[in-house]
């Protein structure tokens, strides 16, 4: 999860990497390079989605606004919250990923709020 200001949680990592696209070299280098420019991408993502958006957009291959996310699929989701703090859900895997249950997760994340 990110806000405007700085990441606040990662998770789901042994999941993403237990894919067998993760074993293919260069994708695991593309996230790890992603991981460790998490606040840029982030940002990038959220300026991307549609303002009139309240619940999600998805980004598949080469339709990834990060050069490196291109391999795989990006879900983001992004939610206002009182006082004009934002929140950003970020969620990475294969193209073939399951995009109900990650939809799913976030939807959950976000009632919990």
């Amino acid at each position: 999860i990110a806000g405007e200001r700085r990441m606040r949680e990662l998770a789901g990592f042994r999941d993403v990497l237990s894919e067998p696209e993760f074993m293919e070299r260069g994708m695991l280098d593309d996230f790890g390079r992603m991981v460790d420019e998490i606040d840029s991408v982030m940002s990038d993502y959220r300026d991307a989605l549609i303002e009139d958006d309240d619940v999600y957009d998805v980004w598949i291959g080469k339709e990834n606004i990060y050069p490196g996310a291109r391999k795989g699929s990006a879900l983001v989701a992004r939610v206002s919250l009182p006082e004009k703090e934002e929140l950003v859900f970020f969620a990475y895997g294969p193209t073939r990923m399951n995009y109900e249950k990650a939809i799913y997760r976030i939807k959950n994340l976000i009632d919990e709020i």
